[in-house]
């Protein structure tokens, strides 16, 4: 006879109780010492976090009016109606040609090397042959492209070869990049017209620590681009035009701008001020729109005007970011033609960003007043055009085998520009020879102006997981106002003025008292005050604004650096610290912000940082300052904190140079480097901290 149903589950349900009575008594005196040795028995570590809840210094509205006013400020246009005659223009636009050449990463030039080029295939018909090119513009490095040309224009067994204008033909971010049939539509209608078309293929490739971007690479593939239509005996190499619409319409005004060999060019719904393809959300353009620091030395108009006095067509449209272009950045560039000559004119359609046949039949007969010298409009008008299917381009050839293609790039510039890693003028010297490499921090940091502080508004107080905070906003430069929270002993443990920390973590203020908290009761419970900041893209000013920063000029690593040196000077001014012992401390992935703070702050009196890296060499992209790696890296620049106390933790035995530059100075002593786990880092920072050396 089998049990009944109720029976089964009591049977069960008892099993289950014994089984789990077992196991509780088993695992209770565990508990028990858990909880007398202050350990939660839900944590996953001896210091879990605790949820920080208000203690806020901004409100929201505050918030959003900082990012605005900031934004504003670092995007305001500049004027070109403040050069009052040729002769200033000039001289502006020499000097300016330099300096964009460095922010892009190509100054000085790179080598010519041989541009071998190879045809990898071929279409032909009736009236246009389209190859496939590879040409090399890097020692071993070989760009793409696209060549069009008009059927029989290549020169026969005993015929020579009627010299024909050339145009080249950058592509934006069409779906199908050089293939798309929108960029085949234009190059198939300039060769129809007897011109010779070439589109290189665009590339996203960058390594911003040794200062290559992508439109500094796009500008130097097209410069030889340049050379390899020059190098072709249909082509007159006196007669060359660019044209390109969108990121296409970018490569051309940067071409156009540094190359004197194009004569005629016609940027399609491109030019804009710098503002109006940025944003103070975190909404951002391609990357390859934000060439390193251009907004801080010049805008879209100024490049463009300096082009003058050849012959420009600007094309615009209603529905895009160039839709108030006819009437107010225009006007800035006709100013600079009217005072260096030349034609320049705007054409502008009520349609969206595009750069479609009524746009196309514009430039053809850009192209063939300024190129052909003709006037026959009938040759501009694009008519039915026979356009391959993408993949059809594709398969004309791929890499040829042993050439290398653009992803080698970053190698050629970093065997080229590297810094050499030997001790001399401006590491490891004494403080009037350091200040050489000291500017060049500043430069690639984005300096303006002394990080001191311009004021401080107290307010009011708070508590939050258990510590009382006094809220403070520090302005460290104009429009910038940085919340912090300061932590102070009980007054009866200290008499006398205090040691004091800027104490830095990469998610802000909150997340320390999160996630920190033992770390911080300990510095307190040692009598030393405690300044949490959040540095601006951090915690309550958090944003994501890397490429915003990258065009700026002004990388996040020297904003943060700023902000911690300026709040170490507000912090020496107060009456219970003693200003001989502010040190700053970076926690987790802040040793580059805060090794920068003291290196542009002499009067932090020490640094330590808990890891000693990442290294810029070991990265790509943001947040490294575009061209550090020209310079130093992470031991150089830390060199000129020396002789003061520093602690390198997670050192790895990558601050070899540091240590010998505090050798030479006979300060070894004040130089710690360490790799310990964060638990025995915080036991011994908290005695560092105080001004000990454990």
């Amino acid at each position: 006879m089998q049990p009944s149903r109720n029976k089964v589950i009591q049977s069960r349900r008892s099993r289950v109780l014994r089984k789990h009575t077992f196991c509780f008594w088993r695992v209770w005196p565990i508990i028990c010492c858990m909880l007398l040795s202050g350990i939660s028995p839900c944590s996953n570590s001896a210091a879990s976090a605790e949820h920080v809840d208000g203690a806020d210094v901004l409100d929201t509205a505050e918030r959003e009016s900082f990012f605005t006013r900031y934004f504003e400020r670092m995007t305001t246009p500049r004027s070109l109606f403040t050069f009052a005659d040729r002769e200033s223009w000039l001289r502006h636009a020499q000097a300016l040609r330099q300096r964009v050449l460095q922010s892009i990463g190509l100054w000085p030039l790179p080598e010519r090397v041989p541009l071998d080029p190879r045809i990898t295939g071929r279409i032909e018909r009736q009236d246009v042959v389209i190859e496939r090119v590879y040409y090399q513009t890097l020692p071993g490095t070989y760009a793409s492209g696209y060549l069009y040309r008009p059927r029989g224009s290549s020169a026969g067994a005993l015929s020579k070869p009627l010299r024909r204008p050339a145009v080249l033909n950058p592509h934006g971010h069409w779906p199908e990049g050089a293939a798309d049939t929108n960029v085949q539509a234009r190059c198939i209608g300039l060769a129809r017209m007897g011109l010779v078309a070439f589109c290189p293929d665009s590339t996203h490739v960058m390594d911003l620590p040794i200062g290559l971007c992508p439109i500094g690479l796009m500008t130097w593939n097209n410069i030889r681009a340049l050379d390899f239509l020059q190098s072709l005996e249909d082509v007159d190499p006196e007669r060359l035009g660019c044209t390109g619409g969108s990121g296409g319409g970018q490569q051309t005004l940067y071409l156009a701008a540094l190359d004197s060999r194009v004569k005629a060019i016609v940027p399609a719904v491109l030019v804009s001020w710098f503002r109006r393809i940025l944003f103070a959300s975190e909404q951002t353009h391609c990357f390859c729109n934000h060439a390193p620091g251009i907004a801080s030395i010049t805008d879209e108009p100024e490049l463009a005007g300096l082009f003058a006095p050849r012959p420009a067509l600007f094309i615009c449209a209603t529905g895009d970011w160039t839709r108030d272009f006819p009437k107010e950045e225009f006007p800035e560039i006709k100013h600079i033609y009217n005072l260096v000559g030349g034609e320049v004119s705007c054409v502008q359609f009520d349609k969206p960003h595009n750069y479609d046949r009524d746009s196309r039949e514009q430039m053809y007969a850009w192209m063939n007043k300024h190129l052909l010298d003709a006037r026959d409009q009938e040759t501009v008008r694009e008519g039915d055009i026979q356009l391959e299917s993408p993949a059809t381009l594709k398969k004309l050839g791929p890499l040829p085998p042993g050439l290398a293609g653009l992803d080698g790039a970053p190698d050629y510039f970093r065997s080229k520009h590297s810094f050499n890693r030997t001790p001399q003028g401006g590491t490891g010297q004494p403080a009037h020879s350091r200040a050489p490499t000291i500017q060049v921090l500043g430069d690639l940091l984005g300096e303006r102006g002394p990080c001191v502080p311009f004021g401080a508004e107290y307010r009011g107080t708070s508590s939050a997981a258990g510590f009382r905070i006094e809220k403070v906003l520090i302005q460290t430069e104009p429009d910038v106002r940085v919340p912090v929270w300061v932590l102070e002993p009980e007054r009866s443990k200290v008499d006398q003025r205090r040691a004091a920390v800027v104490l830095v973590h990469p998610e802000g203020k909150r997340a320390l008292l999160e996630n920190r908290r033992a770390l911080v009761r300990g510095l307190l419970d040692a009598g030393v005050v405690v300044v949490a900041p959040d540095i601006r893209l951090r915690g309550e000013l958090r944003r994501r604004w890397d490429w915003n920063c990258v065009i700026w000029g002004r990388p996040e690593i020297g904003m943060a650096a700023h902000d911690l040196a300026a709040t170490a000077t507000y912090l020496r001014s107060r009456a219970e610290v003693d200003a001989k012992r502010v040190r700053v401390v970076g926690l987790g992935e802040t040793a580059a912000m805060a090794l920068f703070a003291a290196a542009l702050n002499d009067r932090v009196a020490g640094v330590a940082v808990e890891q000693g890296g990442p290294m810029f060499a070991e990265t790509r992209g943001p947040p490294a300052p575009a061209g550090i790696l020209r310079h130093g890296d992470l031991p150089e620049f830390a060199a000129l904190i020396a002789p003061r106390p520093m602690w390198i933790n997670g050192d790895g035995d990558r601050f070899r140079f540091t240590q010998q530059c505090y050798d030479r100075l006979r300060s070894s002593g004040t130089l710690r480097r360490s790799d310990l786990d964060q638990a025995e880092f915080e036991k011994e920072l908290i005695v560092w901290a105080g001004g000990g050396r454990r």
